[in-house]
């Protein structure tokens, strides 16, 4: 969808800097901050809108259809276009924007945004098994190469239809994957008729001018990758798991290796994260160096407490506030982090507001 989208703004069909609203008159935001910060495109495409993520029944609902009108799910939810934070200053991963991303393609272009991204995107990249229309195992929309998920048990999980189809219904193969992260870190991608801007393409996955950033943390991304520091090397990802499937794409475009791995199960007690470190040690990335550790700030000594962590879904705001709680406590060696639901975990000052915390088998995660 990312990708897609710059194409189009590549073409000049789209402009990143274009408040949704002129594209969308009928949408009405609850955005405290509409007048100095309205929504923008590039918000929706970086996650940095403030919109909500979803609610439960978006997937988990048998009334979804392939073909439903996109802002359906908005008509009896006003609640779904409340704006938590200003736009643009923070990241959080959002569906909803997605689907909304999807619903101004189709104002624009008077088509929907499968068959446009099909032709735009996934033709010109030679990626022939892929598609962002629904497909199934069974019945009207079959196709007899989709594997069958799995849950817990080993029980199987038909492709269903859902409320947020442009955020998760992109059907692909690890061949079509292939191409789209060889074009991805800048092969086949044409200086005199580009599909995307290079300025554009070289920024997916750079940290995007959040707060954030601001304050020296080079932590998140944009344009649909983000920075991912897991086993000692630094690359741009993206997660992506629906119900049965679990997968992950991680590039390294300073490298040009890159790997993508789908698995059609999704339980609980898999450590999904060893089959991402085997990869990264087949692939013999350079490690990353790691910072040394600087003496915590006075300021720092502010900061003990207890606190609520945000919430991604409304519907366990209730259980979030018992149990989601963090409690910080600064010492001597750096901040130590505890939550009911984890073991306290002690993060190491690097610099500015930047800490690392070291986990075992050897890999750090920023903070």
């Amino acid at each position: 969808m990312a990708a897609g989208t710059l194409s189009l703004v590549t073409e000049g069909i789209l402009s990143l800097d274009t408040p949704v609203t002129e594209m969308l008159p009928g949408l009405s935001f609850d955005n405290p901050w509409h007048t100095s910060k309205p929504i923008l495109l590039r918000h929706l495409v970086d996650h940095t809108s403030g919109l909500p993520n979803l609610r439960l029944w978006h997937l988990l609902n048998n009334q979804a259809t392939p073909d439903y009108a996109l802002d359906e799910i908005l008509n009896n939810d006003p609640a779904l276009l409340h704006v938590s934070s200003p736009p643009g200053e923070y990241f959080s991963y959002s569906n909803l924007g997605y689907n909304i991303l999807a619903m101004v393609i189709e104002k624009v272009t008077g088509e929907r945004y499968e068959t446009v991204l099909q032709r735009k995107l996934l033709l010109p990249l030679g990626m022939s098994n892929s598609s962002f229309h629904y497909l199934a195992q069974t019945g009207d929309y079959a196709d007899s190469l989709l594997a069958y998920g799995h849950l817990d048990n080993r029980q199987s999980m038909p492709n269903i239809p859902n409320y947020l189809r442009a955020a998760g219904q992109f059907t692909t193969t690890p061949n079509d994957m292939q191409k789209l992260m060889v074009f991805l870190m800048g092969h086949k991608n044409t200086i005199n008729n580009p599909l995307i801007y290079p300025k554009l393409l070289r920024s997916m996955g750079e940290v995007a001018q959040t707060r954030t950033k601001q304050n020296g943390l080079e932590v998140g991304g944009q344009f649909g990758l983000w920075r991912r520091d897991r086993h000692n090397v630094l690359g741009r990802c993206h997660a992506g798991n629906t119900l049965g499937f679990q997968s992950m794409m991680c590039i390294f475009p300073e490298y040009k290796k890159g790997f993508f791995i789908s698995i059609n199960s999704d339980n609980e007690t898999a450590d999904y994260e060893k089959i991402y470190q085997i990869f990264i040690e087949h692939l013999n990335i350079p490690l990353t160096p790691i910072p040394s550790t600087v003496s915590l700030k006075p300021e720092v000594e502010q900061w003990f407490g207890l606190y609520r962590m945000s919430q991604e879904f409304i519907s366990f705001s209730y259980l979030d506030r018992i149990f989601n709680v963090v409690y910080l406590n600064p010492s001597e060696n750096g901040l130590e982090l505890w939550s009911p639901a984890s073991d306290t975990k002690l993060l190491r000052h690097v610099g500015a507001i930047s800490f690392l915390q070291t986990i075992e088998p050897p890999h750090h995660i920023y903070c």
